[in-house]
């Protein structure tokens, strides 16, 4: 069977020792030969059963797909009839004349630019030509299309196998007489080539099975059953090409896309149906829903797909050339991504798809902060994300040299801050910690208890002594808070996570900013996703904007420096206003004073910053993202309790559970210093 554009392609094949199991014995037996990879088709659906009632087959043989509508034909070989559906095998008719214009065991059709419906009427011997809804229009063979055979010019013997050329020629499998038949849409004999001579002569056939022409017109293709081979003419039936296709491997119906593909099956001892390119390589197998039995023809159809008739099974599978929806990994749906950068995983879809495309985008589709080819690749990392809060959504398609195959389902995250705080097992909430003398006693397992290590599920490091001050941040943008020691000015940066000095040959970070003065800080100053570090020495702030580790002056040295504070008061960071970057701030006698605009400068309530009153003048000052909402909360800290505006609201409202509640927690002691946002 044949669409006016798909049906006849070009195809070839090389040979291969193939090991095949048949009846019990294992013997050796030549077949094709894998050439390469290309994007095969991907199963999507199939229907009938076997029956005579509608949308069942008896054998169904030859299918062929309106390239105008979409729709399927089916010639169904056993119940003598023509069924018609829609592109999923919707129901939409059938025709089964009785009379004159009857069908005998129809094996193959084919439609025309103009909608015409071809079929080779087999055991009639002869072409009808019909209207989409089955309508009669003409039909050729001996005598006219009486029902009898010949072999003279325009007659047939069980042909068996057709196709229609863009131009309107009919080409038709004349099998029983071992010969092409080329015709005119009306049905005048145009020319014929072949003849059977019992040898592998070229341009000979011994039953050829099916006919097909590829986009272009100009080339023709032949499965030539008994002799195991396809062969390629001219459309004036010149012989040009063949490949072998191997002993057992018995061509029946053959097909050609749009990219020149050419897809055959094979039906007999061997039930497959493989893709070839234009010189006979296999590119593969088509993969069914579960093999088949007794493959009879293919079919390509539009979007692009592919129809293969099963005729042991009584089913019409169809398939898509196009890649299948990729299935998303991660970020998981709901899930939160903080910062500007996000790592988008999916799984790789069936038949090597040529590439992907990722889409993430705003909640009404907006704005895009990622949409482009990502290649070959099932994961990718992006850059550009908000990271302001907002909710994001993120979906893939696979390509390949036919088009996009349908996109995936679209998941939703959220896309919060970075956490450059104290967030030490990266579940994007701040743990506390205390630290003593170089020992660090971290809440790695985020319940508020110190639990102790190993089953307990906290860490205990040591690095630092009892002369340095802790610092934390996420020095390696891993999404991690890693730990560090500050003494006079330099920094012992704990760059590989380790929770060990290694040294800088080791993988960890010395640098000097600030002296012996100054209080250590640090924060993401630039939005970088990276933790930067700095220093404060009665009211002024030296941050080192460019990150380098060193003080270059501002200006052109591209660091920054702010007067936010005064010699009384202790400095504070955070990310007060949720826009993914460390804005400063001042603690005194339980007042805080934010810079919640962010331009380092305090401009008051009423300019835009931050007042608080949380806490007293005998506690210390933390903050963190206690709630995980992606903003910086507050809190205090004495002798071990731990006092947390969970609620964010900068009050203390008492401990609870509650949305609307504070949290109080007991980590550590008078003794040791909290860590986490603030300097001392």
């Amino acid at each position: 069977m044949m669409i006016n554009n798909g049906k006849c392609l070009c195809s070839y094949l090389l040979k291969v020792i193939l090991v095949l199991l048949l009846t019990g014995i294992l013997f050796y037996c030549a077949g094709p030969v894998l050439a390469g990879t290309s994007s095969m088709p991907t199963y999507i659906l199939q229907w009938g059963s076997s029956g005579s009632t509608d949308g069942k087959f008896a054998a169904p043989q030859g299918v062929a797909v309106n390239m105008n509508d979409g729709n399927v034909y089916v010639a169904d070989y056993g119940n003598n009839r023509i069924q018609k559906f829609d592109s999923n095998g919707g129901f939409l008719g059938k025709w089964a004349p009785s009379g004159s214009d009857n069908f005998t065991q129809p094996r193959s059709l084919a439609v025309d630019s103009s909608n015409n419906v071809y079929v080779a009427d087999t055991g009639n011997h002869r072409i009808q030509k019909r209207d989409s809804n089955g309508g009669f229009l003409t039909r050729w063979g001996h005598n006219g299309g009486d029902g009898t055979s010949g072999s003279d010019n325009g007659s047939f013997n069980a042909p068996s196998g057709i196709c229609v050329a863009p131009d309107g020629s009919v080409y038709v499998a004349d099998q029983l007489n071992d010969r092409i038949q080329k015709f005119n849409s009306s049905g005048s004999f145009v020319t014929s080539w072949g003849g059977h001579t019992g040898t592998l002569e070229d341009g000979k056939f011994d039953h050829p099975y099916d006919v097909a022409v590829d986009p272009s017109g100009n080339n023709i293709y032949v499965s030539d059953y008994q002799n195991h081979r396809i062969q390629k003419f001219t459309s004036a039936g010149v012989y040009q090409a063949k490949w072998d296709t191997g002993l057992n491997w018995n061509p029946v119906g053959i097909s050609v896309d749009s990219s020149n593909y050419v897809y055959v099956s094979f039906s007999g001892t061997i039930n497959e149906v493989g893709k070839y390119d234009s010189t006979g390589n296999l590119i593969g197998l088509i993969e069914g829903l579960a093999g088949f039995n007794r493959p009879e023809d293919v079919a390509v159809g539009r979007s692009p797909t592919l129809y293969i008739s099963e005729r042991g099974n009584n089913l019409i599978n169809k398939f898509t050339l196009t890649p299948s929806a990729p299935t998303l990994v991660s970020p998981a749906d709901n899930a939160t991504v903080r910062g500007q950068s996000g790592t988008f995983t999916w799984a790789a879809v069936w038949g090597s798809p040529t590439g992907y495309w990722l889409r993430v985008s705003s909640t009404n589709m907006n704005t895009d902060y990622y949409y482009g080819d990502v290649g070959a690749v099932t994961s990718k990392s992006v850059t550009t994300l908000p990271g302001n809060g907002s909710t994001l959504y993120w979906n893939v398609m696979a390509y390949n040299s036919y088009g996009f195959g349908p996109q995936s389902a679209w998941r939703s995250f959220t896309n919060t801050t970075k956490r450059t705080m104290c967030d030490y097992n990266g579940d994007g909430i701040s743990e506390i910690g205390t630290y003593q003398a170089g020992a660090w006693y971290l809440d790695y397992n985020g319940n508020g208890i110190w639990n102790g290590t190993g089953a307990g599920g906290d860490k205990l490091y040591t690095f630092g002594n009892s002369t340095m001050k802790p610092v934390t941040g996420d020095w390696n943008s891993d999404n991690k808070t890693e730990i560090g020691a500050f003494l006079n000015g330099t920094w012992y940066i704990d760059y590989n996570g380790n929770g060990v000095w290694n040294g800088t040959g080791g993988g960890d970070k010395l640098y000097t900013f600030g002296n012996a003065s100054m209080k250590p800080v640090s924060g993401d100053w630039n939005s970088d996703n990276k933790t930067e570090i700095g220093a404060y020495l009665n009211g002024t702030w030296y941050l080192d904007y460019n990150g380098n580790g060193v003080w270059n002056g501002t200006g052109a040295g591209g660091d920054k420096l702010y007067t936010f504070g005064n010699s009384s008061m202790k400095p504070v960071t955070g990310n007060w206003n949720g826009d993914g970057k460390t804005e400063i701030g001042a603690f005194y006698n339980g007042t805080w004073y934010l810079d919640y605009n962010g331009n380092g400068v305090w401009n008051g309530t009423a300019g835009g910053d931050r007042q608080y009153s949380f806490g007293n003048s005998t506690m210390k000052p933390v903050s963190g993202d206690w709630n995980a909402d992606g903003i910086t909360e507050i809190g205090a800290f004495l002798n071990g309790t731990w006092y947390l505006d969970y609620n964010g609201n900068g009050a203390w409202n008492g401990n609870g559970t509650g949305p609307t509640n504070d949290r109080q927690r007991t980590f550590g002691n008078s003794s040791m210093i909290p860590v986490g946002g603030a300097a001392y």
